[in-house]
């Protein structure tokens, strides 16, 4: 077992109680995404798990940097109380503020897909014009075609056409 001098261990008790300031601010994150709409069941069930296996790893990371992997109480009181304190001071004005930021991403989220949508549509109705007039045309084209290839049936030397081609050749000569 190694000695933790009591300098080093006030110094892990101030990184702790910053390790709880942090920690309390990514959890405001949370707080407020919720406030602003990512509130289903799924979501908080799902974001509220992550988020505590992120604390625990993190503080898993903290003890083995500053303890040497030894669980030390005074550490996990030390981040207990700093998002204790910060929860109920900074926290506030934090958690305002990050509304406000959210609730204009979430305006401004609305603003684009109203667009977007405007330009989809209006791209649609051109793609759909478009693909019509050249549908008419393919048939038109068709059409054509399928005369063209009507008349060209009769160059083909079968024996029927040979004597066809024959007699017309005899009536345009007389």
């Amino acid at each position: 077992m190694w000695e933790i001098s009591v300098g080093n261990q006030v110094a892990t008790l101030a990184l702790s109680l910053c390790l709880g300031f942090i920690l309390c601010l990514i959890y405001d994150v949370l707080r407020a995404m919720r406030k602003t709409g990512f509130n289903s069941f799924l979501a908080v069930f799902i974001t509220d798990i992550l988020f505590w296996v992120f604390v625990a790893f993190i503080t898993f990371i903290f003890l083995m940097s500053r303890t040497n992997g030894e669980i030390r109480a005074y550490v996990l009181l030390g981040e207990l109380i700093g998002f204790i304190v910060f929860r109920f001071t900074a926290s506030k004005l934090w958690f305002k503020s990050l509304c406000v930021c959210f609730k204009l991403f979430v305006r401004v989220k609305r603003f684009l897909r109203r667009k977007t949508n405007i330009i989809y549509l209006k791209l649609e109705n051109f793609i759909t014009r478009f693909l019509k007039q050249t549908l008419l045309k393919s048939k038109n084209v068709l059409k054509s075609v399928k005369k063209l290839l009507k008349k060209a049936s009769k160059v083909l030397y079968t024996v029927i056409n040979i004597k066809s081609a024959e007699n017309d050749s005899y009536e345009t000569k007389t």
